[in-house]
């Protein structure tokens, strides 16, 4: 498709000439750029329901993932009549489309069936097990990213919701200090919070311990608020102290049978409560200069070994069972499900390549109740609740890379505790030399944190360009307050899906 360019220019002099702007205008429409974004969703033909994580491409180096609602928006520059846009999912029949014609909305995949399985793989009479063994045996073999670069578009999206914040006061000598001033300090405070980072990076990988990463370009939604009600907190905590207390006076804090600290005095409690609120402004400045401190991407990769997620590489640890067959680009799939057995804490399905042995897809999610029971002593709890996951390679010359992850993490965190402060001033006569402050903290909240990336443009590289691969602060970086999908216009990413369309924080 040939699309026209043409500028509009605002000329406030007068004495242009008409001429001169005709002329410019014949030069603009004389350029054709050769591009086109095609955008769509793919459903199944039958139920016309979304297929997520279908991958969508024009050429070995230039191609997408469907989103879970199934959509999916793909650049291609310069396409030709022979070229096509190939569809292909597991379990689906691999659908191509031509490029110079509009894309069908929506796209239909029909679902492959089968009534035989083949021959070699009947014989083999493999049992869950086996495949198991089979699979871990091809590690080395199968997957090898040593000096590979790649292209990679992170989402990074979540909330922090605040479900109770009370302050209870049990006894209060102090002069302003009251359930009433308590209440107004907790409903001050916004009790949800909503952040989204995306970020398209180039990368450099030597097998899955080590990675340099350049980002590319940076959109972010978050900071602003949730860092802003940080510093809220302490600015309302550090204005009723000045408040309520004298600044000569000494405070001693227990909570419980604890004590928190030796005495301090009102003034060093003030300076470190105001430094505090600097950093607080300082690190809301940062923003996508964290991509490139973040951990390294495959710190959990259960292929990884030392991994806490150990389905595989400590199977004994769980019970395979083969759930059936299917098919992808043409290549049969085992499908393999796995329970824990005794104390371990994943179930999932593995998606096995019936040639040799590969995984093309893993999905897995914590078995429990309680996926991580981090802490809860002493009125203070923090856990993971619960982790999902699911991962997606494809086969590139041999050797199977990862093109799309997701993880999907849910915590909890709370305080319920008795705490008494003590005021004390050498400086006052009378009653009034000490006063007491006792009240009950209860806080508790809950953080739901989504990770997408998408891995694209896998290239081998050689030693020197790895250790030459230096991160750079040159690079487009946006704060906003709502999404703006034009940020990426002409990149290709992972399509946001509606709720991300949707993030939006106040100013």
């Amino acid at each position: 498709m040939v699309f026209a360019v043409s500028f509009s220019f605002a000329f406030t002099k007068k004495y242009l000439f008409m001429s001169t702007k005709f002329t410019i205008l014949l030069f603009l429409l004389s350029v054709s750029i050769y591009a086109q974004t095609l955008s769509s969703v793919i459903v199944d033909s039958q139920t016309n329901e979304p297929i997520p994580f279908a991958t969508v491409t024009v050429s070995a180096y230039n191609g997408v993932m469907s989103n879970e609602e199934g959509r999916f928006s793909i650049s291609v520059e310069d396409p030709k009549p022979t070229d096509s846009l190939t569809v292909m999912c597991m379990g689906y029949q691999t659908l191509q489309l031509p490029v110079d014609k509009p894309v069908p909305d929506p796209v239909k995949l029909v679902e492959n069936v089968f009534q035989t399985v083949p021959v070699f793989i009947e014989t083999r009479a493999l049992t869950a097990e086996d495949i198991v063994g089979k699979v871990k045996e091809g590690l080395n073999t199968n997957y090898d990213i040593n000096y590979q670069k790649a292209r990679i578009f992170s989402r990074n999206s979540g909330n922090d919701n605040i479900k109770r914040f009370k302050l209870t006061v049990k006894k209060s000598t102090v002069d302003g200090i009251n359930q009433n001033t308590m209440d107004d300090f907790t409903n001050s405070f916004n009790r949800d919070y909503v952040y989204l980072n995306e970020t398209l990076s180039d990368a450099v990988f030597n097998g899955f311990n080590t990675g340099h990463y350049i980002p590319l370009r940076t959109l972010m939604i978050q900071s602003k608020e949730e860092l802003a009600s940080v510093d809220k907190i302490q600015a309302k905590v550090l204005q009723l102290m000045q408040e309520s207390f004298k600044t000569d006076s000494r405070l001693i804090i227990r909570t419980g049978i604890i004590r928190l600290d030796k005495t301090e005095s009102i003034d060093s409690i003030i300076k470190t409560m105001k430094s505090d609120i600097k950093a607080q402004k300082d690190t809301l400045v940062s923003t996508a200069d964290d991509t490139k401190k973040r951990a390294f991407i495959f710190d959990d990769f259960f292929l990884k070994k030392g991994s806490k997620i150990d389905f595989l590489l400590k199977s004994n640890r769980y019970r395979f069972a083969k759930e059936g067959y299917t098919t992808i680009d043409g290549n049969w799939v085992y499908i393999l499900s796995f329970t824990p057995k005794g104390r371990a804490k994943f179930k999932g399905k593995l998606y096995v390549n019936a040639e040799d042995f590969g995984i093309v897809k893993a999905e897995y999610q914590s078995a429990r109740a309680v996926y991580n029971k981090l802490f809860n002593m002493f009125g203070v709890k923090a856990n993971e609740l619960s982790l999902k996951a699911t991962y997606i390679f494809k086969r590139i010359d041999g050797k199977y890379f990862l093109t799309y992850f997701n993880k999907l993490n849910v915590s909890e965190f709370g305080v319920d505790r008795p705490f008494d402060v003590i005021e004390k001033n050498s400086n006052v006569k009378g009653r009034k030399r000490i006063n007491k402050l006792k009240f009950n903290l209860d806080i508790y909240g809950v953080n739901t944190n989504k990770t997408e990336v998408v891995f694209s443009n896998y290239r081998p590289v050689f030693k020197e360009t790895f250790e030459g691969f230096k991160p750079t602060k040159d690079y487009t970086k946006k704060v906003l307050n709502a999404y703006d999908p034009s940020f990426w216009r002409g990149y290709n990413i992972l399509t946001p899906e509606k709720a991300v369309e949707q993030i939006k924080v106040e100013e």
